[in-house]
């Protein structure tokens, strides 16, 4: 149902705009934000800039041990906003948690920028990582961090793959983060979910980012250049590149199935412009944030609309659909 919707309201937009797709980009562009009626804000472009450049400053001159701050830069460069966002809807979970020692499980922790965040705004925090880079057998290990501030050495994390490896030893939580991994996972996203969700405490949060695909400049590629927005395929394997995307309504579809109330959602731009307020309020921002609350204790929720071509048995069965393997 949700991708018939989508795929009718994107050939309608096509069938408007094809004729429009001869002139320039520039003109192109500005013929779709028109259609769109997407409203100027020049001050929040501003202020939203200024947050950017505040928090890549923040992190330059910072990478894990195996890389460089050189290297690292233009990743910091692209995910700075994303980063002022997080951490402010993270800040709103723990005032409402009202913990002394709150316990906060990151999944996907490397290249540790979050981490670096969270340990110079809330060194209350007891804090533990997920890294996946190919563990047979999950352990516990740790990674040194160069920051030119000191804020961190090294961090902590449980070396194990969330689609395939149950994360009981790493203990209960009140927090998770799971930000920019979802749409990795290739398997059993769904599990991946639960087994996060049996390792909160009830009443515990969840902070969730994922790229949006009505993101605006995924509706110019198609207009534009009449490409796909689709990952290319990587050379660092399955898990190297986006295999799925997901609407906001699958977002939460996903998140109530499995025993969440969701708190918060909203979409937002990483390189903001004049646009981008209006495309945030109306859903067309670069990433999806949500913020939600466990209500109980968790359900395996494999939605009909993720999953295809599985016997009722298999997609029945408790463990994950992941094939064996590290």
């Amino acid at each position: 149902m949700i991708k018939r919707q989508l795929r009718r309201a994107a050939v309608d937009l096509l069938q408007k705009l094809m004729p429009l797709a001869t002139g320039g980009e520039g003109s192109t562009r500005a013929t779709i934000i028109g259609l769109l009626g997407l409203r100027e804000d020049r001050e929040y472009a501003r202020l939203r800039s200024q947050q950017r450049t505040e928090t890549a400053e923040r992190l330059s001159q910072c990478s894990p041990s195996d890389a460089t701050p050189e290297a690292m830069a233009g990743y910091v460069d692209e995910a700075a906003l994303r980063f002022f966002h997080t951490m402010a809807w993270i800040e709103s979970s723990l005032r409402q948690l009202a913990l002394a020692r709150p316990r906060l499980l990151e999944i996907g922790s490397n290249p540790y920028f979050l981490t670096l965040l969270l340990a110079e705004q809330f060194p209350h925090l007891e804090h533990l990582g997920v890294n996946y880079f190919g563990a047979v057998v999950p352990a516990m290990e740790s990674q040194r961090v160069f920051d030119a501030r000191n804020r961190l050495k090294e961090s902590r994390f449980y070396h194990a793959d969330i689609e395939r490896h149950d994360l009981g030893p790493t203990g209960e939580f009140d927090i998770a983060l799971f930000c920019e991994v979802l749409e990795h996972l290739p398997y059993d996203p769904a599990w991946a979910l639960y087994n996060i969700a049996r390792q909160l405490k009830p009443g515990a949060h969840l902070v969730l980012t994922t790229p949006n695909p009505a993101r605006l400049e995924n509706i110019f590629r198609l207009i534009e250049r009449r490409e796909t927005f689709s990952d290319p395929i990587s050379g660092h394997g399955i898990h190297g590149r986006h295999n799925r995307e997901y609407s906001a309504t699958e977002l939460q579809d996903l998140l109530i199935g499995t025993g969440f109330r969701v708190l918060q959602v909203a979409t937002i731009d990483v390189h903001p412009d004049n646009q981008s307020r209006d495309a945030e309020e109306r859903g067309y921002g670069a990433y999806h944030i949500v913020r939600a609350m466990l209500l109980e204790k968790p359900t395996l929720f494999r939605p009909p609309w993720l999953y295809q071509s599985f016997d009722a048995v298999r997609l029945a069965r408790a463990g994950s659909l992941a094939p064996a393997g590290g």
